[in-house]
Parts: structure tokens; sequence; C-alpha cells
């Protein structure tokens, strides 16, 4: 018995060392990783010998128990963050992410990652994560969050030789992207980079990085995972030997059994027939039985994939408001474990903060119905982050709750997208009633505008009425053709710029040998010329009908008097005046004798097989009082021959402009009329108009227009 008991202490004794120790060095574990992680942080800060630092600390890091290293490295996390130290909360991200990542668990690598950029204060710590991200959405087959990330590290690497092999590895890692997604073309451009930089870097920066990479320490995993399988097909052959045991000693107890009863043999063996039955009978339900829980696991199997993968958060709350379960969906959500999201909310979910998730579970539990809500929630550093949870009873077949099933789905792009519609939807209806205001506004500024054109319309016939009224008027004081066609052959060309002109011809036959004509050009045209035409008109009549002069000379400068002292020009300001060219045709046996006078006109006239210009003096009647008033009219005498012809023209045809701003000029007027004088006056005037017309094109005319043309002949009948 003391044997027994010393037996006893001693196994005692040493299972409790053995638990001391593990304690003991699972102690040393945990103080083990922080100085690694701040060696780690020097080590990237460093620039010359960084791989080679961080080779030393991750072959530290190999020799802890990979088993608990996770557990060390969370524990890390949170005890950074309580620390407030941002520099070690980097590190222990960091080396979380990347522990996670070569136990190929991607997305919670990927939300230790994200952690660690939000403390990264330098250009290369953010590459180096962005790089890890990088390749685990690649493994994730998010190749659009992949490529961004990688074309990160590509562009922050830029010029910075100590990266240039995290821009290698990038090169690589877009090659494979580009490939995966069919474009040949742009993959080979990347590998073609990622071939040239890496030929570049020397052997010992390779080698030194290549060592420091997460896949190291896949090997490790690939083995530790052996070992477990190894170690579950040794369970399975202990348990086969454990029921060929409990077998041979059922065999040998049946047997002893016979042995015993053999007397009995035959009640025995009826006794041991209803057995058999009855065993055989039980063996059927539990193979039924059996089957139905295979089933109901590979359901549970299913159910089991889709809560672990799917990206929503799920967690199972008892009947007394406790969560029991919470599924990775639910940490990667929160960034919360299931003992910090109860440090944080408390152990009962039925007395929650948030008032709707609280009325959701009083009404399910009255109801027995799936209750829908949501909720404004921030978790982690993300705020104002939109909720939508379901909440659903799972009953007993008493019909009692025995839990409850919470799904939380992350809605809140598709609330942003309402708000950004909502927006967008008043924008377009203020735009909406701006724009009825403005169309309002239009269509009172369109009546107002109507009203106005018919009031201008109305205006602008009666104005144009009496415009033609007023061409009537100008018309009667203008000779009549056939008035000169009694005596000469002639044209007149006659175009005034507006309905009334300012331009006018004038005839005259004092007897059957004595003949005046004149082409005047008053100051503008339109009404205000028309009205000086009738002036100078009226004035002409009285010089030459009723005083009888016939000097052309004396008649301008008695005209130039007239129109002075009728416009009053020397007491104001008016500057109207008058240009004119005036001849008198005293008729001869074999031609004619031609007198003529003008002011700034223009009098053609043959001379051999040539056609001269006579521009008279180079001064107007009336008008404002210059040095140039000084000057004096004089005659110009000129002796014709039966058949000649003399033109008499304004300016009108010689400022007239074509296409391109040129003024058609005397002398260009000189050579038409030149080469069509030998014509009749009806064809030279349809040559005259012709030349005028080619010249013009598209341009508007520019002033009124007067040209006559007489051929001196003898008398006409």
């Amino acid at each position: 018995m003391k044997k027994r008991v010393s037996m006893l202490k001693k196994i005692i004794c040493t299972t409790f060392a053995i638990i001391v120790t593990s304690l003991s060095t699972y102690a040393n574990q945990i103080d083990e990783v922080p100085r690694l992680l701040k060696e780690i942080t020097c080590a990237l800060e460093s620039r010359d010998s960084a791989y080679i630092k961080l080779d030393n600390v991750f072959r530290r890091l190999e020799k802890l128990d990979t088993l608990h290293a996770g557990v060390i490295l969370r524990k890390l996390c949170e005890k950074s963050l309580e620390n407030d130290d941002e520099q070690q909360a980097y590190c222990a991200m960091l080396m979380t992410g990347v522990y996670y990542f070569d136990h190929e668990d991607y997305k919670t690598s990927v939300v230790y990652l994200e952690r660690a950029t939000a403390f990264c204060h330098k250009k290369r710590q953010t590459t180096y994560v962005w790089y890890l991200k990088g390749v685990n959405y690649l493994n994730l087959k998010m190749l659009g969050i992949a490529q961004e990330c990688l074309s990160m590290v590509v562009r922050q690497s830029e010029g910075d030789s100590c990266m240039n092999i995290v821009r290698c590895e990038a090169y690589n890692a877009l090659s494979k992207y580009f490939e995966a997604t069919d474009q040949k073309e742009i993959a080979y451009q990347y590998l073609k980079n990622y071939t040239q930089l890496f030929d570049s870097i020397s052997k010992s920066s390779v080698e030194g990085f290549y060592q420091v990479l997460p896949t190291k320490m896949h090997a490790k995993y690939y083995q530790r995972q052996a070992y477990f399988d190894n170690k579950e097909q040794l369970v399975e052959l202990k348990d086969l030997n454990k029921y060929k045991t409990v077998g041979i000693i059922a065999m040998l107890a049946l047997a002893i059994g016979a042995s015993i009863l053999g007397l009995n043999a035959k009640l025995a063996n009826t006794k041991l027939q209803k057995m058999n039955n009855a065993m055989d009978n039980k063996t059927e339900e539990l193979s039924a039985k059996t089957s139905q829980l295979e089933k109901a696991n590979a359901e549970l199997a299913k159910l089991s994939v889709v809560a672990g993968e799917t990206a929503n958060a799920v967690y199972i709350v008892n009947q007394t408001g406790t969560v029991v379960w919470i599924n990775k969906g639910f940490e990667n959500m929160y960034g919360l474990n299931l003992q910090q999201y109860i440090a944080m909310n408390g152990e009962n979910i039925f007395n929650s903060k948030c008032a709707a998730r609280s009325k959701a579970f009083e009404q399910c539990r009255s109801t027995h119905k799936p209750q829908t809500f949501e909720t404004n929630y921030s978790y982690a550093s993300k705020t104002g982050n939109w909720i939508q949870s379901t909440i659903t009873p799972v009953t007993t077949n008493n019909g009692e709750i025995s839990q409850y099933v919470v799904i939380d789905t992350d809605i809140s792009r598709i609330k942003n997208a309402e708000t950004e519609i909502k927006n967008q939807n008043n924008i377009l209806t203020r735009q909406k009633e701006d724009l009825e205001n403005k169309n309002k506004q239009i269509e009172n500024q369109r009546d107002e505008l109507e009203f106005k054109n018919k009031k201008i319309f109305h205006q602008n016939e009666m104005i144009t009425g009496g415009i033609r009224y007023a061409q009537t008027i100008q018309n009667l004081i203008l000779p009549e053709k056939k008035t000169i066609s009694q005596h000469f052959e002639n044209f007149i060309l006659y175009r005034p710029k507006d309905i009334v002109s300012g331009d006018f011809y004038w005839f005259y036959a004092k007897n059957d040998n004595t003949f005046f004509a004149a082409v005047g050009d008053c100051t503008g045209h339109g009404v205000p010329g028309a009205f000086m035409s009738v002036l100078c008109s009226r004035m002409l009549d009285e010089t030459i009908v009723n005083e009888n002069q016939e000097n052309p000379s004396t008649i301008l400068t008695i005209l130039e008097s007239k129109i002075v002292s009728a416009l009053k020009q020397r007491e104001n300001s008016n500057a109207d005046g008058l240009d004119i060219s005036l001849c008198r045709i005293n008729r001869q046996k074999t031609g004619a004798e031609v007198t003529v006078a003008g002011a700034k006109s223009f009098f053609f006239y043959p001379d051999g097989q040539k056609t001269e210009i006579f521009k008279g003096t180079r001064k107007s009647i009336g008008g404002i009082f210059t040095e140039m008033k000084k000057r004096k009219f004089e005659n110009f005498v000129v002796m014709l021959k039966e058949n000649d012809c003399i033109y008499m023209s304004s300016d009108g045809i010689i400022d007239q402009n074509n296409d391109n701003r040129r003024s058609m000029g005397s002398l260009r007027l000189a050579e038409i009329i030149n080469n069509c004088k030998n014509l009749p006056m009806s064809l030279q005037q349809q040559k005259i108009e012709e030349n005028i017309n080619k010249w013009q094109q598209n341009s508007q005319q520019r002033d009124d227009i007067c040209l006559i043309g007489i051929k001196i002949t003898q008398h006409q009948c």
C-alpha cells in the first residue's frame, strides 16, 4: 500500500513539473514575441542590413510553438492598442497578418494587414503592407483589388533602391494577374520588367529577401498538417484495436457462459434467439437513426460552410440572451471576437444599448416570428455604417424558443446609394422647379416679345407705307425716261439702297438745241437722302428754269448758296451737302458742244479710242466750311461727234465692294463703259449691270446707285 502511495506521489509531482514547465515556456514565448517585434521594427526601418536582420528575427520566431503563435499575436495586438503604441501596433498587426497568410487564412490576414495600414507612418512600411495585401487578394481571387494594391506598390517603391525586391515581386504578381484576366501583352510587359529588375539586383539582396518572405513558413505548416493527418489515422487504428479487444472478450464470455449453462441449452437458445431478434431490431433502428444522423450531419456541414464563408455576421443567442457562437464573418465585420463583443456590449443581448435591437428581440419572443431591423452602427475604425439585422427564432417540438439565429448584413453601400439617389432627386426637383420658373419667365418674355414684335411690325408697316408713299412723291420729281428719249437715245441705271434714294437724276430741254442734264448724290440715303434730293431738284428748277441760268459753274455756285441758306449751315452744325455733275449740251450740225461743271462727281466722255473721266472740283456743295470751300467751280468743255456717248454717275457704283472688300473704282468703271460704248444704249445698260453684279457677288449694296448714259444724236422724233 505504501508503495502505491509513493508511486502516486511521484506521478503527481512529475505531472505538476510538466505543467509548470509548459506554462513557463508559454510565458517565455509571450515575452519573446514583443522583443522580436521590436527587432522587426528596427529591421524594417534599417537601410543597409534590413534583410539580414529580418531573416534572424524570422528564424527565432520559427522556434516558437506555432500552435500558440496566433493567440499570442492577437493578444499582443490588443495590448498594443491598449498601450496606444502605434509602432508596436503596426508590428503586431503586420506579424499577425503574416501568420494568417502563412496558414492560408487569407481573409483574416487581410483584416490585420488593413489594420496595420492605419499605423504606417513611413513609405517603406506602407509599401510592404500593400504588397502583402495584393498577394492575399490574388489568393482570394479578388483580382481587381489585387491589381490596385500591387500597382500602388510599384508607384511607392519607384526610386527607392532598398525596395527594388518588393517592386520586382509586384511586377511578377501583376504579370500573373493580367495573365489570369487574359491580357497577354500587358502580362508579358510586366514579366519583362520583373526579369530586367531581378537581373539588376545583387545576389545577396535577393537571397536575403526571399529568406524573410512568409512562404518560408508554409513548409512548416504543411509538415504540421501532415502530422495531424497521421494522428487522425493513428486514432482510427487505436479505436479499431479497442473494438477488436472488446469483441474477443465478448466471445470468451459467451464461451464461458455456454459451458456453465450447458444443461439449460434449449432454454438458453430460446432466450438467446429472442435476444438476437431484439438486437436485430435495435440494430435496424440504430442503422436508420445512423442514416438520418449522417444526412443531418451532411446538411450541418453545408450550413457550417455557408456560415463560415459568408461575409455576413452570423451569431447564435440562447434563450437567456447570451451570445454563444459567432462566425468568422462577425469577426471580419466588427473586428471583435466573442469575448471582446461580450465585454463591450454586456452578456445579455436582450438588454442591448441599441433600442431597435432590444425591441426586435422582444417582438420575436412574443410572436415567435422573424424580425428585421436596421441600425446605424460604428465599429473598428469605420463610422456611420448601416447594418440590416434579421432575428430568426429556433423552436423546440413543444413550441418553445431554444435559441435565436441573428444575421447582420452591411447595407452601407445600399444606404449610401439611396442617399445619393435622394440627393440627386432633390437636385433634379430643384432644377425642375427652376426650369419651370425659367420657362414661365421665357413664356412671359415671349408673350411680351410677341406683343412688341406685333407693335414694331405695325409701326414698320406704317413707316414702310409712308416711305413707299415718299417713293411715289420722289418718282414724281424724277424726269420720265420718255422725256429724255424724245431728244436723245439714253439709258438710266437707278438702284436705291433703300426704298427711297439720296441719288437723283435731272433733265431739262430749254429748246431744240440746248439741254441740261445732271446726276446728284445727296448726303445719306433712305429718307434723309430723299428729302435732300427733293430739295436739290427743286433748287435746280428754280436756278435753270425760273432764273434762266445757263453757265454750269455759275449754276453750281448759286445752288451752293441756296443750300447753305436753306439749311442754315452758317448758324448750326448741319453738314448735309450735295455732290453733283451738271452738263449743258449745245447740239450742232455734226455733233455737240458739252460744257460740264462738277462737285466731286464723275463725268465719262470719249477721247479717241479711250474713255476719259472728269471728276469736277474737289469740294461738295454745302456741308462743313473748310479751306476747301474757297475753291471755285470751273467749266470743262468737250466737243463730241455724232453717236458719241457721255455718262454721269454718283459714287455708288465706284465705291461698291466685292467679297474681298475691294472697291470697283472709277478706272474699272471707265474700262467697262469703253468696252460697250459702241453698243445700243439698252445693251450698254445690260452689260454694265452684269459687270456690277459680277463684281458685287454676295456683298450687300453699300450706297444708292445712279448712272445715266446719253448718245449725241440729231433731233429725235
